[in-house]
């Protein structure tokens, strides 16, 4: 096990103290996003209520260490209730999208700044979309640049009653924000059975979303045999939109991730089930070509036995491990396409039963596929139990992060589980306690190594990092959030580390 060298690329006091280092408005902010720039720069997004904001402040640091400019945009107008929807850099300017909700027509505004770099002088302000919506449902908005950065595309999910078909309008701008095309679709789904959990636009202007349409009815419980998978594709023409259909006729598809890659090809990658069974038969993965004129599709068995002895504890995990689980219940959260054309595949066990209040969050499976895509080249297991309450993950989970073909996984454990023999031990579950920070870094054969970074944080009087929180700034370094208490409470505190400080030769 490694402990880094030196510690320190950056320490930032903010979110929760008006006394905070670089607040200088009187209200708390607290830390929604990190931006990562070009060199050592990075932008801070925080809110000053995460729930309800009215307040939004922007603060832009160079060198990983010196704020520039911060500026505080009022979110709130009139009265009415605001949102952040999101942020990014795009075109060498900082690109801002916030929305209004208007109770009495029940719209919802789609509003996009555009800020210039250091000043964070506004260029740009515009009402690019809206959206009808009960206030419940206000998450109809979602944007997607793409792969080579020439395309902006914003879509909207007008939802009025729940037996309605789903209504979506898509505008896509070009580099100078003309807008290229625009267009509504009714699609032939209700909106109280369909769920669209992402967008994206490739490098000729098409828009797709990313969609489960549920076929059953609606509930607390879902069975996952009637989820249609599927993929909808838009280029400005007002027929019906594209679908590719992902789903498999004789298995359950559990955990799927999809994403556009850089040559505008489409893939993804699921867990497949046999009818209701919880236990995995295997991988199944597909690809879009970039042309979008065929979907490839190839199962990937994968027994049992090979899941068991991928445990890296002394064979297979012991049967007196309390926390033991199957080769179930296991989401795929990333893909990776290496240089020499296999699939990394990074995976959590997530466990959660109705009626119960807490969830799971377990082991961290890695997979890689072959160039060909049709066998399992390697799988790592890496043990993490971890057991919270439903709403309640700041500390659970994990943060992915990739430099130089390298995976890293940041996460909080028990530090029992590290002061003993590895060989055929209960492996204990983490739930907030004290706790051990630990990172695995993975390299493209396979190859694991880990890291223990509680020494890092400890220096800076953090117990646990809040892995939704901690950031990549680029090549330069990783940049961790975590909370510091003293006697005027909780700050949120970012700090980290260079890559340099891996020594991963």
């Amino acid at each position: 096990m490694h402990t880094l060298r030196t510690f320190l690329l950056l320490t930032l006091y903010f979110c929760v103290s008006p006394k905070s280092a670089t607040a200088q408005v009187e209200d708390p902010f607290e830390m929604e996003s990190l931006i990562s720039l070009p060199g050592k720069n990075f932008v801070i997004i925080s809110l000053n209520d995460p729930q309800r904001p009215t307040k939004l402040a922007i603060r832009y640091f160079e060198n990983g260490e010196s704020l520039v400019a911060e500026k505080i945009i009022d979110l709130v107008q009139q009265g009415l209730s605001a949102q952040y929807e999101g942020a990014f850099f795009w075109n060498n300017q900082l690109n801002i999208l916030t929305s209004l909700y208007y109770p009495g027509p029940k719209r919802n505004h789609l509003l996009y700044r555009r800020l210039a770099l250091p000043n964070l002088e506004e260029t740009y302000s515009k009402v690019v979309d809206e959206a009808y919506t009960p206030e419940v449902y206000r998450i109809p908005f979602g944007y997607s640049i793409s792969p080579d950065s020439s395309h902006l595309m914003f879509y909207g999910w007008t939802y009025t009653l729940p037996e309605d078909p789903a209504k979506i309008n898509f505008r896509v701008l070009d580099r100078d924000l003309q807008e290229v095309w625009s267009q509504k679709y009714s699609l032939p789904y209700k909106n109280e059975g369909l769920y669209i959990y992402r967008g994206a636009v490739n490098d000729t202007g098409t828009a797709f979303i990313f969609c489960e349409n549920y076929e059953g009815r609606p509930g607390r419980d879902i069975d996952e045999r009637k989820v249609e998978h599927i993929i909808l594709a838009a280029n400005g023409t007002p027929d019906e939109m594209i679908k590719y259909d992902l789903n498999l006729p004789d298995f359950t598809m559990v955990g799927l991730q999809s994403k556009l890659m850089p040559d505008n090809s489409i893939v993804g990658a699921a867990f497949m089930n046999e009818g209701r069974k919880k236990k995995h038969e295997g991988l199944y993965i597909f690809r879009i070509t970039p042309d979008g004129s065929a979907i490839n599709r190839q199962r990937i068995p994968i027994a049992e036995d090979l899941y068991e002895a991928a445990f890296p504890y002394g064979g297979k995990e012991s049967i007196f491990n309390a926390n033991r689980h199957r080769f179930q219940d296991f989401f795929v959260d990333k893909i990776f396409l290496e240089d020499n054309g296999s699939w990394t595949l990074i995976t959590e066990q997530r466990y959660e039963r109705s009626n119960f209040a807490e969830i799971e969050f377990n082991d961290l499976c890695v997979f890689q596929l072959t160039p060909n895509l049709r066998n399992l080249k390697m799988i790592k297991r890496i043990p993490k139990r971890q057991v919270g309450w439903q709403g309640d993950w700041t500390i659970y989970s994990y943060k992915l992060m990739r430099h130089k073909g390298r995976t890293y996984l940041f996460f909080n454990d028990t530090p029992d589980n590290y002061s003993k023999s590895n060989e055929n031990r209960t492996i204990l579950a983490y739930n907030g306690g004290s706790t051990k920070i630990m990172m695995y870094g993975i390299d493209g054969v396979g190859n694991l190594r880990t890291y223990d970074l509680t020494p890092l944080a400890r220096a800076r009087g953090v117990n646990a990092i809040w892995p939704s929180r901690c950031y990549q700034n680029g090549e330069n370094g990783v940049l961790l959030y975590g909370e510091q208490f003293g006697s005027s409470g909780a700050q949120g505190l970012l700090f980290g580390f260079p890559w340099s400080d891996l020594n991963q030769d």
